[in-house]
């Protein structure tokens, strides 16, 4: 009984002496997760089509949307020998719904005040990060990667032929955050910015024969709060 409680007496300060050990400089892999606010914004151009003419309706429109966003990642992370540089690589899955509005109070062949809705949903992306620990506990980082969202436009209209088109959208991230070590386990407020590097193009057909057509630039900006466990 004694040789019982001694074990796990050993155990117990094992298990907290390394999690009160864990610090900045930690490496390896390690799996974590983030919660945040993006915003997606840009210029889109509306225009209706049919086999006789096309009619440009809002050139250049500006469209702005702000969501909640969270994400699951993971990589590894590299500290070389008795510096305070810190890289790491990871991939990570996010979502952050966006939602606007298409071609409002438009058309005879469409039949409806909101013709279509554009939306952007789940994301993957690549990011590689390069801190310096300037404190025990304090490391600013720049970051930068590939991403890859999946923007829809939904047709609403009731006598639309075709539904929705999917298309994946790349873009590169540049962003930079602060990270500390609390209890074992890394927090971040970390800054993203998203250019998505073309123009893209959507389109859905009445059964009219018109088709309302979004041309979009977009582009988005997140602020997130991340927790990271290096293990």
């Amino acid at each position: 009984m004694v040789f019982k409680s001694i074990m796990l007496a050993g155990i117990t300060l094992g298990f907290t002496s390394s999690v009160a050990s864990a610090s900045l400089h930690d490496k390896g892999g390690y799996v974590g997760t983030s919660f945040g606010v993006s915003q997606l914004f840009g210029k889109r151009t509306d225009s209706i089509s049919n086999n006789l003419f096309t009619l440009t309706l809002f050139p250049n429109k500006r469209m702005r949307d702000t969501s909640l966003e969270a994400a699951l990642f993971a990589g590894y992370r590299y500290v070389p020998c008795h510096t305070n540089l810190v890289f790491s690589l990871e991939g990570s899955f996010a979502y952050g719904p966006y939602e606007q509005s298409v071609f409002r109070d438009l058309t005879p062949g469409f039949n409806g005040n909101q013709v279509a809705i554009f939306t952007r949903g789940i994301g993957y992306a690549i990011t590689a990060r390069a801190g310096y620990i300037v404190h025990q506990r304090l490391m600013p980082y720049l970051l930068i990667g590939e991403r890859m969202d999946r923007f829809t436009y939904t047709s609403i209209a009731p006598n639309a032929s075709s539904v929705h088109q999917r298309k994946f959208v790349v873009g590169a991230d540049f962003g930079g955050g602060i990270e500390t070590c609390l209890k074992g386990v890394k927090t971040a407020l970390e800054f993203k910015y998203t250019y998505y590097h073309r123009e893209t193009r959507f389109a859905v057909e009445a059964t009219t024969g018109d088709r309302a057509i979004i041309n979009a630039r977009p582009q988005s900006a997140s602020l997130s709060l991340r927790f990271t466990y290096v293990f």
